[in-house]
């Protein structure tokens, strides 16, 4: 059966999820790429924005729905351009414990309102009721495939 005798349907949920979150992010990317730091990078900085203490790594991790090892780079990278500090967590000397500089910190605020910016941008001519509802359905959606994030009492 070729494509053109596939009966018309619109795509499922999680792909359509995956498409507009691809596209998202490209958006976002776009528009941050005078400061060199992808929605990779973002991601724990925005997290840790959100914090007023040093948060663990596989914390953050946790947080992020990365695994540890996954965040290593990007730590290591945010470190080496002087936006994140990381030291040994003081209750584990095992683990490290993520801060934001000033710097760090700055990047993050600007990252919040070109996001807050986007979504206004795309959600033009939408009611709020819509806007809550998908907003509910999508938060629904993602308690539904994390329930081992909420249980391992990761900071959110």
């Amino acid at each position: 059966m070729s494509e053109d005798t596939l009966p018309d349907r619109p795509p499922g949920l999680g792909r359509l999820i995956t498409h507009v979150s691809r596209r998202w992010r490209h958006a976002i990317d776009q528009r941050l790429q005078d400061v060199r730091v992808t929605d990779a990078g973002l991601a724990p900085l925005v997290q840790l924005s959100r914090v007023k203490e040093p948060v663990r790594q596989k914390d953050l991790a946790a947080a992020l729905s990365l695994d540890n090892s996954s965040l290593v780079r990007v730590v290591a990278r945010l470190e080496a351009d002087g936006l994140l500090h990381s030291e040994t967590d003081p209750h584990d000397g095992r683990a490290k414990a993520l801060s934001l500089t000033p710097a760090g910190r700055a990047l993050a605020t600007r990252a919040i309102a070109i996001s807050n910016d986007l979504e206004t941008e795309v959600l033009a001519g939408l009611d709020e009721d819509r806007i809550h509802v998908a907003r509910t359905i999508l938060q629904h959606i993602l308690s539904r495939l994390e329930p081992a994030r909420r249980d391992k009492g990761g900071f959110q």
